[in-house]
């Protein structure tokens, strides 16, 4: 796992034992650093910076398109499974919380709009980021149009803490895609931002195309989904 979780950049985070918690054990999980899913082993990356870590099958390959934003795909598999963790600052957390509900109360311009008042709102929101949601006033626009693209939510559920918020949704047009993410409020990046209580949001985004997946492809992405931890950030 380590020559995964650090390939030959200088500045990846380290892979080192993880000691998140919060989130419900999840069946692929249960040693938290090592576990198979059907016929494929993962092992756990742990961004030490951001204060999150994920199981990994073992033979993908990492990339990072953008800062705070590492992708994980089977070498030379660039078009199809992939995932991806993003980490967006969020200020500081009314009331210190862990859950993503306290998000609704934020003032800062990022969580406005971004559905943190139910796993649902949440859902919708990102599957909107891809098609409009099936159902509302612009999928019904959308599906007259050139490719049709429309989204539709599978899934969506909290942890019992709430401190997450798992989901499922899939977008149906000349290219079916097949999502599943979960998201969590992390600690904030190592040094002033996490001593100041400046905490980020980590989410990640598991991806598919429908038309070359099987059932054994959905169930390695949602337990990949599923295995995502984020610190405890600390008041």
């Amino acid at each position: 796992m380590c020559s995964l979780a650090t390939g030959n950049t200088p500045s990846a985070p380290a892979c080192v034992p993880a000691t998140t918690s919060g989130a419900p054990p999840a069946a692929a999980d249960s040693d938290l650093n090592a576990s198979v899913v059907g016929d494929v082993r993962l092992s756990r990356y742990v961004d030490e910076q951001s204060g999150y870590s994920v199981l990994v099958p073992i033979d993908w390959a990492r990339d990072q398109p953008m800062a705070n934003t590492p992708e994980f795909h089977p070498v030379s598999e660039y078009g199809g499974r992939r995932f991806r963790v993003e980490v967006a600052p969020v200020g500081r957390v009314p009331g210190g919380g862990q859950r993503l509900l306290s998000l609704v109360d934020s003032e800062t311009e990022s969580t406005v709009g971004a559905g943190f008042e139910s796993p649902d709102n949440y859902a919708a929101v990102e599957a909107t980021k891809f098609a409009p949601v099936k159902g509302t006033r612009a999928a019904e626009v959308a599906a007259k149009g050139p490719g049709g693209a429309v989204s539709e939510i599978l899934a969506a559920s909290q942890s019992a803490d709430g401190r997450y918020y798992y989901y499922e949704y899939r977008t149906d047009g000349i290219y079916p895609l097949r999502f599943f993410g979960v998201a969590a409020i992390g600690p904030g990046q190592v040094g002033s931002a996490r001593k100041l209580s400046r905490r980020d949001i980590v989410k990640v985004t598991c991806q598919v195309p429908e038309k070359d997946a099987s059932e054994a492809d959905y169930e390695l992405l949602r337990a990949i989904a599923r295995s995502f931890r984020a610190e405890t950030a600390l008041p």
